[in-house]
């Protein structure tokens, strides 16, 4: 079985223990060695404080906030004592193994001392503010008197008094306070423990907590050894001292506790082990504490051994009382978890939700403003291509399995360097933390596309290929959790409207774009409501005759203050806003009202033709808004050309059919435009009664040149007339390519050839007051 490089090193550190502890007893039962190599007396007790620090000090690299400072303290307090062991060593050697108390090596000493105290005062005063109540302050404070009782009475008196009454008040300080002080950080480890929910496992607070009890013993048997002259180094209890030294970089290297992130419910719920100890350890602590004091009593009575029982019985009766809380508490215990699960996590895929994912943003976002740490924060997005597609088509039990198969896929891929959730339907959220650069990004967004492109199961010998758009952002110092959501979500769209399979990252010319296209939108609004849209007309011409049949009403946007807009700026715009739809209208009825008085000044035989955008196309009512417009100007309906896309055909064919049926039956005519662009078939063109094709400028630029374009062009005029359509070719610039058109049939004719489009003014002085 393969032993990571973690437990290597906790194997090693024990090895260490036991050989230190091994060679310190052997030292002692040996005193020839120490007779003839003194200098391994003053070397052996330098090893652990150095080996300490320097574990220490790698330790602390790996934390962040309080938790490096920790340990950084308790890395100095071993640095004092190895300065302090240095000392001792030297005057060991200078006074042949005879050192008296107090000396310089005792100042060093009282200052690890200190040092480790400190440390865990910091600690607790760093998360003062997460107590759980006064109940645990008060079982901590129970633990800890009985536990400084018997402290008191059986290690730090018996030498303390002696002390006081043979030393100085600064020999007693120097010498004799090392206990006082292991009682104190010991207590203060009692309360972190109690006090709750904290960066160690509990492993790690059980190596600190025999640590400190080493100290204590080993500093009560140093001034006891001290009072009554004898050599505490020469002592085998000497090592009892460097092995809690030790101790200290193996709570270290122990794995860490579960860590802190919202949102999370108390730990009280979540380590009922600890819930258990802080419910019997008070209780037990005064057990204990009854004994001892019972044992003091040299005579006994019925009112002694009465109240020993009696308060036996109080103690078992809030024990069992304790016990019995602990069993509800654990009901609600569940509900809680679930409930809170339930709040944070997907049914779905089991993976945390947007509402959790956000919040995990925003508490990583502030760590990094508090810490002013190098790790960046990254937010990647993906939205699965074409979800909608194999939803519809093999039903939403299928696009469970999907969703299902895309978790397990993503949270392969980032594993535990990251966080993966369920935004929406097809969209999940990835978090990552770490020193990325752009290339580190573009290596992870290439394995989560990698890792999404094999084929999805959904059946037995059923498969589904997607892709996957991704939307990639880095946050910057300061910047809030909703707009690094929102820079994101920018980046996804713009991968997204690139065709999909892609991944954009967020720049500033992204959230630009965006402000542009609001400040068009509502600038368009306006212009909608204050007549700042015009119409321009461009002629069709019968190719044998010369003689126009009819126009094309095309859009333009001139504001009252500016240059004329054009309609690749404006119409994406309106179409994704929606707002083609009014404007679609507005065009079809001026295009009417506008033919209808050309009509009127003697422009006969002419047919108007207009353009209709998808988004336009598709809504309900459609067919009978433009029955509506026709009635109400009062145009025939023979007259009017309503100019679709392939597109259209596409969406939903049974609801195109019964739209173009419905105006087909009123007499308008329809024109199929772009066509050779798209995906329709002869099918299509049958089924929808298309009356006109109309062959797009591309084919049209260069029939001159390209023998494969004029032999698709011929073939679309050959099969219109099979098909006893009218071809109308548009974009037609040279005289070149109305010539090819004339002699193979086409029957109409538009282009700059013939002349650009024009000003509804322009167009009725070129073509309807000259008749």
């Amino acid at each position: 079985m393969k032993i990571s490089k973690t437990n290597r090193r906790i194997l090693l550190l024990l090895f260490a223990i036991a050989g230190y502890t091994g060679l310190h007893v052997l030292f002692i039962n040996t005193p020839s060695i120490l007779d003839r190599a003194a200098p391994l007396a003053v070397a052996l007790p330098l090893m652990p404080p150095l080996a300490a620090w320097v574990i220490l000090r790698r330790i602390a690299a790996g934390h962040e906030g309080g938790a490096r400072r920790f340990w950084q303290l308790l890395g100095l307090s071993c640095l004092f004592c190895t300065g302090a062991q240095l000392v001792w060593g030297v005057l060991y050697l200078e006074a042949d193994g005879v050192v008296h108390s107090p000396n310089y090596a005792d100042f060093l000493w009282n200052l690890q001392s200190f040092t480790l105290v400190a440390a865990f005062v910091y600690l607790f005063g760093k998360h003062r503010n997460k107590y759980r109540g006064i109940r645990y302050l008060l079982d901590t404070m129970t633990v800890i008197m009985v536990g400084g009782t018997l402290f008191w009475v059986y290690v730090v008196s018996p030498g303390l008094w002696v002390f006081w009454e043979t030393k100085t008040v600064f020999e007693f300080l120097i010498t004799a306070l090392y206990p006082v002080y292991d009682f104190l950080a010991l207590a203060g480890l009692a309360a972190l423990f109690f006090g709750y929910r904290t960066f160690l496992s509990t492993g790690a607070w059980l190596a600190l907590a025999v640590a400190l009890l080493l100290f204590g013993i080993a500093d009560g048997i140093y001034a006891l050894l001290t009072h009554r002259g004898g050599n505490f180094s020469e002592s085998w209890t000497a090592s009892l001292l460097g092995i809690g030294l030790l101790l200290f970089p193996l709570a270290g290297m122990l794995p860490r506790g579960r860590p802190e992130s919202p949102p999370v419910m108390d730990e009280e719920l979540y380590s009922p082990a600890r819930s258990q100890a802080r419910t019997f350890l008070p209780a037990v602590s005064i057990v204990v504490l009854i004994g001892c004091a019972l044992d003091q009593i040299e005579q006994w009575n019925g009112v002694m051994i009465g109240g020993a029982l009696t308060v036996a019985i109080i103690v078992i009766r809030q024990m069992v009382v304790l016990r019995e809380n602990e069993a509800l508490v654990q009901q609600s215990r569940h509900l809680l978890e679930r409930y809170e699960y339930l709040a944070n996590h997907d049914p779905l895929s089991n993976l945390p939700n947007r509402r959790y994912f956000e919040l995990r943003v925003e508490e990583t976002l502030a760590r990094r403003e508090e810490q002013e740490a190098e790790a960046r924060t990254v937010v990647i997005i993906v939205d699965l291509d074409r979800f909608k597609y194999a939803n519809d088509t093999y039903g939403h039990a299928a696009g469970d399995r999907i969703i299902c198969q895309v978790a397990e896929r993503l949270s392969a891929v980032v594993g535990n360097r990251g966080v993966v959730a369920r935004q929406s339907g097809d969209e999940f959220a990835i978090l990552l933390e770490g020193r990325y650069d752009r290339l580190d990004l573009q290596e992870w967004a290439q394995r989560l596309q990698r890792s999404l492109s094999r084929p999805f199961h959904l059946a037995e010998r059923v498969e589904f290929l997607m892709t996957a758009s991704l939307g990639i952002t880095v946050a910057e110092p300061g910047e809030a959790a909703s707009d690094l959501m929102r820079n994101v979500d920018l980046a996804l769209d713009k991968a997204k409207s690139q065709g999909g399979g892609k991944a954009v990252f967020y720049t500033e010319e992204l959230s630009e774009a965006v402000t542009r296209k609001l400040e068009m939108e509502q600038a368009l609004r306006r212009a909608l409501e204050q007549d700042e849209l015009r119409l321009h007309y461009q002629p069709q011409v019968s190719a044998q005759t010369e003689r126009i049949v009819g126009a094309e009403a095309l859009i333009r946007w001139q504001p009252r203050s500016g240059a004329m807009i054009s309609p690749a700026a404006f119409i994406p715009i309106a179409e994704e806003t929606g707002l083609i739809v009014p404007i679609g209208e507005w065009v079809i009825r001026t295009a009417c009202l506008q033919a209808l008085q050309w009509f009127g000044e003697g422009l006969d035989a002419f047919q108007i033709s207009v353009n209709v955008s998808s988004r336009q196309f598709q809504e309900a009512d459609f067919a009978a808004g433009v029955l509506r417009i026709v009635e109400e100007t009062g145009l025939p309906p023979d007259r009017l050309v309503l100019e679709i896309t392939e597109s259209i055909a596409i969406q939903d064919e049974g609801d195109a059919i019964v739209k173009l049926l419905a105006i087909k039956n009123a007499g308008i005519q329809i024109a199929m435009d772009d066509f050779g662009t798209g995906y329709s078939s002869l099918g299509v063109l049958k089924r929808f009664k298309v009356d006109k094709l109309k062959i797009d400028q591309t084919f049209v630029r260069d029939i001159g040149g390209n023998e494969e374009q004029a032999t698709i062009v011929e073939a679309i005029l050959a099969m219109a007339s099979s098909l006893k359509m009218e071809v109308i070719a548009e974009g037609v610039e040279t005289a070149e390519q109305y010539r090819f058109l004339q002699a193979r049939g086409c029957g109409w004719i538009q282009g700059y050839y013939f002349s650009k489009p024009l000003p509804a003014d322009q167009f009725g002085s070129a073509y309807v007051r000259k008749r």
